[in-house]
């Protein structure tokens, strides 16, 4: 058992919008993950049906507040680059 830390994909529109999940939230362990280390995830998803465009990836980290943090605003992050969408 021990501490997990959950992880939610978004695809997030350069042009504005509302963000789009990735699917379920993923859950890894994290029991010898101590303050100010990282970790890191690798996981496949499906990209859900999105319109046309351009998107950004963005991840939530302990999505459900289950890790007590002294700073709960900075669980966002952006992977760098962008993906398009075209029909």
């Amino acid at each position: 058992s021990g501490t997990k830390v959950s992880l939610q994909l978004f695809a997030r529109p350069i042009a504005g919008g509302a963000d789009e999940s990735f699917g379920p939230v993923i859950n890894q362990s994290a029991s010898r993950l101590a303050a100010g280390d990282s970790k890191r995830f690798r996981q496949t998803v499906t990209v859900p049906d999105l319109a046309p465009g351009e998107y950004r990836v963005v991840g939530i980290v302990d999505v459900n507040g289950a890790i007590a943090e002294s700073n709960e605003n900075n669980n966002e992050f952006e992977i760098p680059g962008y993906f398009f969408v075209v029909l």
